[in-house]
C-alpha cells in the first residue's frame, strides 16, 4: 500500500501516509451508505448500493486493517494530521533470524 522509493523522502512518505488515511476514510463511510441506499429504486443508486456490498471493500479493509492502527482517521488540521501520521503504521513485529 505504501511504496518506498529507491531514495526516501520523508515527504513521499507523509503523503503517500495521508492517502491510505483519506482511503480509509472513505472506506469506513461505504457501509452507512450502503444501509442508506436499502430502498432505492432508482438504476443508478441501485448500481452505486451494489458497489458498496461489503464483498467488493472488505479486501481493502484487511489491508488497510493489517498496516494501520484502528484508532486513527485522516484530520483536516495540520498539526492533527502529523500527530495522526506519527501513529498511523502499526509496529511490526521484530525480525528474527534462524541463523
Amino acid at each position: 500500500m505504501i511504496i518506498i522509493p529507491k531514495e526516501p523522502d520523508i515527504r513521499h512518505s507523509e503523503q503517500s501516509i495521508n492517502k491510505v488515511l483519506m482511503l480509509k476514510t472513505f472506506v469506513q463511510s461505504i457501509p452507512p451508505l450502503f444501509e442508506a441506499l436499502t430502498g432505492a429504486r432508482s438504476v443508478l443508486l441501485t448500481m452505486i448500493r451494489e458497489n458498496c456490498r461489503s464483498e467488493a471493500i472488505d479486501p481493502t479493509v484487511q489491508l488497510i486493517k493489517e498496516v494501520i492502527n484502528d484508532d486513527v482517521n485522516y484530520a483536516s488540521s495540520p498539526l492533527d494530521l502529523r500527530n495522526q501520521r506519527t501513529y498511523a503504521v502499526k509496529v511490526s513485529a521484530p525480525f528474527t533470524s534462524s541463523v
